[in-house]
């Protein structure tokens, strides 16, 4: 994506990377801590999300191998993202925002406001992929499909299935699941934090 590659500053480029590869918010990045990634399972761990719940969302290969990147030269110590200002506290979302729009302005795009249009391309593109909108949802963290969704997409199936589901940063990404009601095998806890 050239928005991703568009930063020359690796923070902001994995920042966004982050946010795409994992379909996460915003604010869930830059929430997250080392100890959030998980390079055993291949999972970054996001906490007290919207509606104050937990879950795990992908990790690609391709964001591991730029994580291992960034930890050698920035050496992030309790965030994964620390403010410039004070490494004491994350990066606000006022300056991922800024990030992006940079970012987006450097790639020449006009589409897309603001820096969620990452998430809703996560989204998209595991679902134009063929992948199934509930199994999209429960990585994104959403307790409810909408109504279009529900209309469109959701392929129905019983409380223990088998499944991939690739990481669209990734080209060819092998996440095989076991689950209970969303939940892969192995879970819950403790994240081994291993990306280094």
């Amino acid at each position: 994506m050239r928005i991703i590659d568009a930063p020359d500053n690796l923070k902001h480029r994995v920042l966004l990377m982050t946010i795409y590869s994992g379909g996460l918010r915003v604010s869930e990045a830059v929430s997250l801590k080392p100890a959030h990634i998980d390079s055993e399972r291949m999972l970054i761990r996001v906490e007290d999300s919207k509606g104050a719940k937990d879950r795990y969302t992908l990790l690609s290969k391709k964001l591991l191998k730029e994580l291992r990147l960034y930890w050698k030269v920035c050496k992030p110590k309790h965030w994964l993202f620390p403010s410039t200002r004070n490494p004491e506290h994350p990066i606000d979302t006022s300056s991922a925002q800024k990030i992006f729009y940079n970012a987006k302005n450097k790639a020449g795009i006009s589409k897309g406001n603001g820096i969620h249009v990452l998430r809703h391309c996560f989204a998209t593109h595991l679902l134009e992929a063929g992948y199934d909108v509930r199994r999209i949802q429960i990585m994104m963290g959403h307790t409810a499909l909408s109504t279009p969704m529900k209309r469109n997409c959701l392929k129905p199936f019983g409380p223990r299935i088998g499944w991939c589901m690739p990481n669209p940063l990734s080209r060819s990404p092998k996440m095989f699941w076991n689950t209970w009601a969303g939940t892969p095998t192995g879970w819950p806890y403790p994240p081994t934090g291993s990306f280094r």
